[in-house]
């Protein structure tokens, strides 16, 4: 302790020279708002993966938006930083002051932190010790809470997400968040308390307190099969769940005549309004499709009540509404219903 508070004192203040790891729209946010502040960072370079060719995007959104602020670029080898030398930073070819990590990906190895005077500081979208791991957003609206935060912490040489916390931040969930509009909430936030922890850096690194391990819950990796409704085992707050977590890029899906259906747009079974001929006894995943309003309705058995949906997607074919749906497969009501 008596040689951790040394080093604390004695970290020089901003503003610094930033090797930032990032990959997505998370850490694109974040690299955007330190570019605002050259009191801050008076320089800064990017490290992100390589280019992938097996997807329709290429790059990465951090690569994309370097790109756009010019940004030198460093790509990391695949999958892993082990016996990768860090750059020096291009304006002074001495080494980078401190490392950023962002939705990174990639364990930082203790050689990477060696070569960092300041080594590095991570910002993680959760209350930590509390949701540790690549998914703390997606898992805070499953499990239904009502507060999450953002958390500066330093990189442990170890173990991610467990380094001493330096800053947090608390943000109550709105009522119904998607996981989109919550991810830029706290990409916002994370990007503010990052500049706050910089600003006074030595002050943070003095004062940082060891994450409670008693209080460690995890959130790991969500697989896409996890976005498969379960029409007998869910009811509609449930469904609504999962597809509020999911967000845009993991739809939540069922099965139709054999084929994946992508459940677009879901409505919020606490303001719809559910007409008189849905029947209590329908088996899970039965279809009703409502035509009474303009704009018709397709009603959804769940466990043991219904929810709506006005756009699906199915596999092979275009995405619709639910007029277009019933006339393109001819839907009985109470005749057929979605996979299990």
């Amino acid at each position: 302790m008596r040689l951790l508070r040394s080093f604390s004192t004695q970290a020089r203040r901003p503003p610094y020279s930033v090797l930032f790891f990032g990959t997505d729209e998370f850490s694109a946010i974040t690299l955007k708002r330190l570019l605002e502040r050259p009191d801050v960072i008076r320089h800064v370079e990017l490290v992100c993966p390589p280019d992938s060719t097996r997807t329709k995007i290429q790059q990465c959104a951090a690569k994309t938006f370097a790109e756009s602020a010019g940004v030198k670029i460093h790509h990391a080898p695949p999958k892993t930083l082990k016996g990768w030398d860090i750059p020096t930073a291009s304006d002074t070819n001495q080494s980078f002051d401190i490392g950023l990590v962002v939705s990174f990906g990639y364990f930082i190895t203790k050689k990477v932190l060696s070569s960092l005077p300041l080594r590095a500081v991570n910002v993680h979208p959760s209350l930590l010790p509390r949701y540790r791991g690549a998914a703390p957003i997606q898992h805070s609206i499953l499990n239904g809470e009502t507060e999450t935060g953002v958390s500066i912490i330093e990189l442990h040489e170890e173990k991610f997400d467990a380094g001493r916390l330096l800053r947090q931040a608390q943000l109550a969930i709105p009522l119904n968040v998607h996981y989109d509009q919550l991810h830029d909430q706290l990409a916002e936030l994370g990007a503010q308390e990052l500049i706050s922890t910089l600003e006074d850096f030595p002050n943070h690194l003095l004062n940082a307190k060891l994450q409670d391990e008693a209080l460690v819950s995890h959130a790991p990796k969500i697989q896409k099969s996890q976005a498969h409704v379960q029409w007998s085992q869910m009811s509609s707050h449930n469904v609504f769940r999962l597809y509020r977590a999911m967000g845009s890029k993991i739809p939540v899906y069922t099965t139709y005549r054999g084929k994946r259906a992508q459940l677009i747009t879901l409505l919020d079974p606490v303001i719809t309004s559910f007409p008189s001929s849905l029947n209590r006894n329908a088996p899970p995943g039965t279809l009703v499709i409502d035509s009474s309003k303009a704009d018709p309705v397709l009603f959804i058995r769940c466990s043991n009540d219904w929810i709506g949906c006005t756009r699906l997607h199915i596999q092979d074919k275009k995405e619709v509404n639910i007029q277009q749906f019933k006339n393109g497969y001819q839907v009985l009501n109470f005749k057929e219903a979605f996979g299990l």
